[in-house]
């Protein structure tokens, strides 16, 4: 009963999942694109002659307000609907200690931004399918495991519908956001478990594991219900908070998997597919790895490739697969 449960959860999961993904595709034609990155309210980054760059923006600029609303005033910034292609927006930055007036005008999304849509969600497809369709004539608790682990990690490559601000967009970013930490999570902890079992598994503490995942749910629920107003500390805080989380858990699927890798034996890292599960983890989660935190020391880096990091996940639901297939074949 247990497996079917799982079993059927995945299934709705992935679903749903797909559903959400599909509707997200159909909004492509309905975003916009401003050409510009902030971090903190400064400029870090923008787009050659995008809609920032032809409104006048220059890196180092310091965002003070939109349309007369302080940037800091997250409550009526949030009740905003989004910007629509050709709409224009009025800016107020700080630039070598003088205010300066800029009006930027939205256009559609870049054909780069919209082919790489298209293609995170054929990578989202093999998260989602391929697991269930390489392990199809195994029920283990491994192959549940993948996935569950798979089709939530699918999740992050999918955007969905656009919504309008209010309590049931609200209602979705939690959702999204629980989604997201599960997956990282539970990848870590596939990896684990999967053979050679890690024996850290095995103890009563591990299950603390988890609880940083229920931690950041509970305090995206609070602030998400409180919405307080614009506090520097509260914002670094929060960015902190992911950061840790992001890198903390991205960092233990990658040692974990080349821990197993070095300490097994040539024969046995083939016949538990170590070397393929290495081979995806090498071209995906290791540059993510890298590429996030050189973002987190020097924000606005140029890191060449950066908008291609995402392709390598295609090996990850490919590899798993395979390895899983290949280790319970041979066991």
């Amino acid at each position: 009963m247990k497996n079917v449960l799982n079993t059927n959860t995945i299934y709705v999961l992935s679903i749903a999942f797909l559903i959400w993904g599909v509707f997200g595709l159909k909004d492509i034609k309905n975003q916009t694109f401003d050409g510009f990155d902030t971090n903190q309210f400064e400029v870090i980054r923008i787009e050659e002659a995008g809609p920032a760059d032809q409104a006048g923006m220059k890196i180092g600029d310091v965002l003070v307000s939109s349309d007369g609303i302080s940037i800091k005033d997250y409550k009526e910034l949030d009740k905003r609907p989004r910007a629509i292609i050709g709409q224009s927006r009025t800016y107020l930055i700080e630039r070598a200690g003088e205010e300066q007036t800029i009006e930027l005008t939205y256009t559609a999304l870049p054909q780069k931004n919209k082919t790489n849509r298209y293609i995170q969600f054929i990578i989202a497809l093999l998260f989602i399918v391929l697991p269930s369709v390489v392990t199809s004539k195994s029920n283990s608790d491994l192959k549940l495991s993948l996935g569950l682990s798979m089709t939530t990690f699918g999740f992050l490559f999918l955007d969905g519908p656009y919504f309008e601000n209010g309590p049931f967009k609200d209602f979705v970013d939690i959702i999204g956001i629980a989604i997201i930490t599960f997956a990282l999570t539970y990848l870590a902890d596939y990896l684990l478990k999967y053979a050679p079992q890690s024996s850290i598994t095995q103890k009563k503490a591990y299950r603390l594991m988890f609880s940083p995942m229920v931690f950041i749910v509970a305090v995206v629920l609070i602030i998400t219900v409180i919405k307080p107003d614009y506090s520097s500390a509260l914002n670094t805080g929060v960015q902190a908070l992911f950061t840790l989380f992001f890198l903390g858990y991205l960092g233990i699927s990658i040692v974990t998997l080349i821990r197993k890798f070095l300490r097994t034996e040539a024969a046995k890292r083939k016949e538990y597919g170590l070397d393929l599960m290495l081979l995806g983890v090498c071209f995906s989660l290791l540059p993510l790895f890298i590429l996030f935190t050189i973002n987190t020391i020097n924000p606005g880096a140029e890191i060449p490739g950066d908008d291609y990091v995402f392709m390598g996940f295609a090996l990850i639901p490919i590899t798993f697969s395979l390895a899983l297939n290949r280790y319970e074949q041979a066991g």
